[in-house]
């Protein structure tokens, strides 16, 4: 459970600035402040390794050249729900926490920095120093990346922030649980119903479909000497004034195919299509069961009814089709003179 901080609590970081006392207007503003200083936080080394939108989007925000709207309601909906999941998983996994009241800096590299979430206190379970990094997601892409309850296998970006800030403050380990909400539609209701004052967001959340997975990540020695690295080398990029070379991982472009560089409302509403189409693909694929479980207890062509009204019904057709596979083999020459090609855009996200 949540629990007032120790007063024997030290990190092992550097103590950059005090953040406990800060509302989410005044951290951000702090967050900026210390990166146009060319600091590096744990949020921004997925990007700078390449995922999201990649490095030079951070280049670009750290310069005050793209901003980031902290009023999106996902965003606000996982400032809100940071203590709820906190606490619901602290209790899952029958510990206590506590946030975490500074901004912290590597004894190494004071520049690579970190803002840990909550601190676990002294329990039986994790040995030495562990940190507990809180997310919530509603994207398919993050969901589908998850792995099960109490396992290592975290969403890539969500396992670089936590060795992110193992590094930062020397940590053993880190507890990362995950609040994937299962339908995103109910996010900006939820908001709206917990800023206006009128239900406290343990109320709201009940009427959010969601479940919270907990992830235990150990530090990985190898992987953060690596990533150290490339944050060391990317900070010498941003130092001189230059960017990154590319925002992504490199990939084989046609030269005669246009590239659109897409502004953060076309990303999340690319991201909203392809939740629908999964979502989608689920309800067929369900439908699907149904269907085959109704033919197997009709057992061939037949109806069903419902208070007399006919709801479902099977019935044996035959249908003639050219065997296109027959004639290429036995005629490739008509084949080859009556095939005709037409263009289609396929389309892939």
């Amino acid at each position: 459970m949540l629990i007032k901080r120790p007063e024997s609590y030290a990190p092992r970081g550097i103590k950059v600035a005090q953040i406990d006392d800060l509302s989410p207007e005044e951290f951000t503003a702090a967050k900026k402040k210390f990166s146009k200083m060319g600091h590096f936080s744990a949020s921004m080394t997925p990007s700078l390794l390449g995922l999201y939108k990649g490095p030079q989007s951070v280049f670009r925000q750290m310069r005050g050249e793209e901003v980031v709207d902290f009023s999106n309601p996902k965003i606000r909906f996982g400032q809100l729900a940071e203590d709820y999941v906190a606490d619901m998983a602290s209790k899952m996994l029958d510990l206590d926490v506590f946030k975490e009241p500074w901004m912290l800096g590597s004894n190494q590299h004071g520049w690579i920095t970190a803002t840990k979430d909550f601190h676990l206190a002294d329990n039986p379970y994790y040995e030495g120093h562990w940190g507990m990094e809180v997310k919530t997601t509603s994207s398919w892409g993050i969901r589908k990346q998850l792995g099960r309850h109490l396992s290592e296998d975290t969403a890539p970006s969500y396992y670089i922030q936590s060795q992110h800030q193992m590094y930062v403050d020397e940590l053993d380990g880190v507890i990362n649980p995950v609040m994937i909400i299962t339908d995103p539609s109910a996010i900006s209701w939820a908001v709206d119903e917990i800023e206006s004052g009128e239900e406290n967001f343990e109320t709201v959340v009940e009427e959010v479909p969601h479940e919270i997975r907990c992830f235990v990540i150990h530090r990985d020695a190898k992987f953060i000497e690596e990533m150290t690295h490339t944050l060391i080398h990317m900070r010498e990029i941003y130092l001189r004034g230059d960017m990154p070379s590319s925002d992504t991982k490199s990939v084989t472009v046609d030269p005669n195919r246009k590239t659109l560089s897409a502004d953060a409302e076309l990303s999340e509403r690319i991201e909203s299509a392809i939740e629908k189409r999964e979502r989608g693909r689920a309800l067929i694929a369900e439908s699907k069961t149904i269907e085959l479980d109704v033919l197997k207890k009709l057992d061939g062509d037949g109806v069903v009814t419902w208070k007399g009204a006919e709801i479902f019904s099977v019935k044996t057709i035959n249908s003639q089709r050219l065997d296109v596979k027959r004639l290429r083999e036995e005629l490739p020459s008509v084949a080859k003179d009556y095939t005709v090609s037409t263009p289609s855009q396929r389309v892939n996200y």
